[in-house]
């Protein structure tokens, strides 16, 4: 869902915003995929955020401050996330497809379960169904840990993490796969790192559609991607390729 990954981004300039420290999309991307207040505390750790904020308020910002941006965020969050909960095209195809070969479906959110549980059925009345979800809140450490791809691989009784693929769109989120000891599937055009709305993207032209993805796939294949695909569309193909590795005998 959230074709260029646009909620999170448009709650957490609201929350800046509202402490004074306007932000770029850059700066509000980088740490995509953690914890949301993981996620504030690093883009203050940003030496230019730092000095925006210091110059502003008088003084680094401490803990309180950043509890009382995230407090910003969640209450932007509930709106903003609640506009942003179209699924990308081919993702319930997707979803049927892996339902159609037996493959389990887990989902894992750098959202607390407060706007996790209210974006679910919207996603689910769409088609897209989960076997099981696991939230930032849920785990001693959020992504670039591995704990949420662990627990929903428990809950969903798989014992070989071997046997699991983490799709993410997020470097974090993939950082977190390849620890897990999973197979890792990067996704490119749709999500964080391009960070375009859908008509933005379809209305490039495809020599600058190519130009661009060129640098999220090596950013992608750094941090550990065993396949980068465009979006979760094309992810069946990448199915087959890890069932067909494991049927070789190989490992993440």
């Amino acid at each position: 869902m959230d074709f260029g990954c646009m909620a999170p981004v448009r709650a957490f300039a609201q929350a800046f915003a509202a402490f004074a420290i306007p932000l770029t999309d850059a700066q509000l991307r980088a740490p995509m995929g953690s914890d949301k207040r993981a996620h504030i505390e690093a883009i203050l750790e940003d030496p230019t955020v730092a000095n925006q904020w210091a110059s502003q308020h008088g003084s680094a910002a401490t803990q309180q401050d950043i509890d009382r941006i995230y407090a910003a965020f969640l209450k932007a969050e509930e709106q903003v996330a609640m506009l942003h909960c179209e699924l990308i095209p081919g993702a319930r195809e997707t979803c049927e497809a892996l339902r159609e070969r037996g493959i389990l479906i887990g989902g894992t959110t750098g959202y607390p379960g407060a706007i996790i549980h209210r974006i679910h059925p919207r996603v689910t009345e769409q088609g897209f169904l989960f076997d099981t979800s696991v939230h930032a809140g849920e785990v001693e450490q959020g992504r670039p840990a591995p704990d949420m791809c662990l627990l929903a691989a428990k809950r969903l009784n798989i014992q070989d993490a071997t046997r699991c693929l983490v799709v993410d769109d997020t470097l974090t989120g993939l950082a977190a796969g390849r620890t897990a000891g999973m197979w890792v599937a990067g996704v490119a055009a749709s999500g964080n790192e391009m960070g375009l709305t859908e008509p933005e993207w379809e209305a490039l032209p495809e020599a600058e559609r190519a130009a661009r993805l060129e640098p999220i796939r090596q950013r992608m294949l750094d941090a550990g991607a065993h396949f980068v695909i465009d979006s979760v569309a094309k992810l069946p193909g990448v199915v087959g390729a890890v069932e067909a590795r494991l049927g070789e005998g190989m490992r993440p």
